[in-house]
């Protein structure tokens, strides 16, 4: 147990730093996926190439939400039981959490492709706009289980104290993939088709090379095979903590489709395709407020379970002071140079840029006040508190999101469905602060 003790003793602006930067590192390197895909997409299959990606959109985001729900379960629980020095309840934790994701990876795959065709047609989608949604998500899903997985380790990783190791699996990924895109989709003409394939054999390579990590090149936790049986005790703990983050994400998913049929439906296939636009920015100007979250997870979970309490609040306290600042600088450079931004997707439709641009202002506006909201989504996970962390993402996706959502965008058009997302930071920024400082005022050690 040599390497955690730090987490305990080392300044926290040091550790922040520490945890958070190889996070937000590794979180913009997995933002390459979804950004080089529509770069490379946009520029050669051109407006309908990235409304299909749109469309295609909400499917990965179910991808992602099992592996944040099992990632971040085991992480979670496994870093409050380093904090206790209990390495063998760790061991299971992990085996546990490989064994769920294993076998849920298969399920979402089986069931995606029954689904595919229906459901993108319940998503708006025809013509040919369909066949490419549909052909890039066939390919997609084969990879499903490489994603969800391999996201699982890195956040594991991050718990064993190596933030720089998972950082460098994602890089590996992320790479793989820019030089398999410009290969395969502006080299060899491939399309969309090429775009899917090159992001699943980079998830691949990301998933196989975290695992050997996880399981063979760390001394911290040994797993062994009887480990990977699942354990009743150990499964119920990690899908109590993983459960909220992971509905979020598929909340997520369910906003990022309702969005798609009302941008689709007062915007046209040019507003669908400048939703995919924002999208592909947004994992740029917001991702590393996520990264700063999970930097400090571990730390907040790790404390806990030491007892550190004044730590506890220090970090939490941090986190949110660095995601806000974070989101203030990403406000200014969105205002200032949204037209530029659209540009790196669309060089041959102005009325696109002119959209596009648009609603990324619109989008951004509220962004500094969703750095409180999801540092409270963080800490609640790191202290292993499921219910408050699923009233904070209830709350999130109905009232602040959905019912804007629903009603602005009849009374507002295009406009209106832009304006969901600042008033949700609103709601979130209002809510998640409420209950984070009510928490923080009487926190107490897990043993007490």
């Amino acid at each position: 147990m040599s390497s955690n003790p730090p987490m305990e003793t080392e300044s926290i602006p040091r550790l922040l730093v520490r945890f958070s930067g190889p996070a937000i590192a590794g979180l913009l390197a997995h933002a390459l996926y979804n950004i080089t895909d529509r770069i490379f997409v946009g520029r050669t299959v051109g407006t309908e190439g990235l409304a299909a990606l749109s469309l295609a959109f909400p499917f990965m985001l179910l991808f992602i939400a099992f592996g944040i729900l099992v990632g971040v379960g085991t992480s979670s629980r496994m870093a409050i039981q380093l904090g206790e020095k209990d390495a063998p309840g760790a061991a299971v934790t992990l085996g546990t959490g490989t064994t769920l994701g294993l076998v849920g990876s298969v399920a979402i795959t089986f069931l995606g492709f029954l689904v595919l065709g229906p459901l993108l047609r319940a998503s708006g989608a025809s013509g040919r706009v369909f066949d490419l949604a549909k052909a890039y998500l066939e390919v997609i899903l084969l990879g499903a289980g490489f994603s969800s997985l391999g996201m699982g380790f890195t956040a594991v990783l991050r718990a064993l104290g190596r933030p720089r190791v998972s950082m460098a699996a994602q890089f590996l990924g992320a790479g793989l993939n820019i030089l398999l895109d410009a290969w395969w989709v502006l080299g060899m003409g491939w399309g969309v088709r090429g775009a899917a394939w090159a992001t699943v054999l980079s998830e691949l390579a990301l998933c196989l090379w975290a695992a050997w990590v996880v399981f063979r090149g760390q001394d911290v936790v040994r797993v062994r095979l009887r480990h990977l049986v699942p354990q009743g005790a150990a499964l119920r703990r990690i899908v109590a903590v993983g459960f909220p983050p992971g509905v979020m994400e598929m909340g997520f998913t369910l906003v990022v489709a309702l969005m798609n049929r009302q941008v689709q439906r007062y915007g046209g296939d040019v507003g669908l395709s400048a939703m995919g636009i924002f999208f592909g920015l947004d994992a740029l100007f917001f991702l590393p407020a996520l990264g700063v979250g999970e930097g400090a997870q571990p730390l907040i979970g790790f404390n806990y379970g030491a007892g550190r309490l004044d730590r506890v609040r220090a970090v939490t306290w941090m986190a949110a002071s660095a995601a806000t600042v974070y989101f203030l600088g990403s406000l200014v450079v969105v205002e200032l140079f949204a037209e530029s931004l659209v540009g790196l997707f669309n060089a041959t439709d102005p009325h696109l840029t002119e959209v596009a641009s648009w609603g990324l202002r619109v989008c951004y506006a509220g962004a500094p006040l969703a750095g409180v909201s999801i540092t409270a989504g963080y800490f609640f996970q790191g202290l292993g508190k499921s219910r408050a962390s699923m009233v904070l993402t209830f709350c999130r996706f109905t009232l602040f999101i959905l019912v804007p959502l629903l009603t602005l965008p009849p009374l507002l058009g295009l406009t209106g469905a832009w304006l969901a997302l600042p008033v949700a930071d609103l709601g979130g920024f209002l809510l998640g602060g409420w209950m984070m400082r009510r928490t923080l005022a009487k926190l107490e050690s897990p043993g007490s």
